[in-house]
């Protein structure tokens, strides 16, 4: 499970693990998702292109 806070509750934000779209909230920001095994790469990106990128890994 992957939650984000923005600033503004009902932003739309996209999602990207790997540079490849999960897809995208609005109003409540968590997503679900079942990552292989291995170091990965989540970015999260609003609307208006305010971008955070961050580094995981799934034992």
């Amino acid at each position: 499970m992957f939650e984000v806070a923005h600033t503004r509750q009902n932003s739309v934000l996209y999602r990207h693990i790997d540079e490849k779209i999960i897809g995208s909230t609005s109003d409540i920001h968590q997503i679900s998702v079942q990552p292989e095994k291995g170091k990965h790469q989540v970015t999260v990106v609003d609307e208006t292109g305010v971008l955070l990128t961050e580094s995981f890994e799934v034992l």
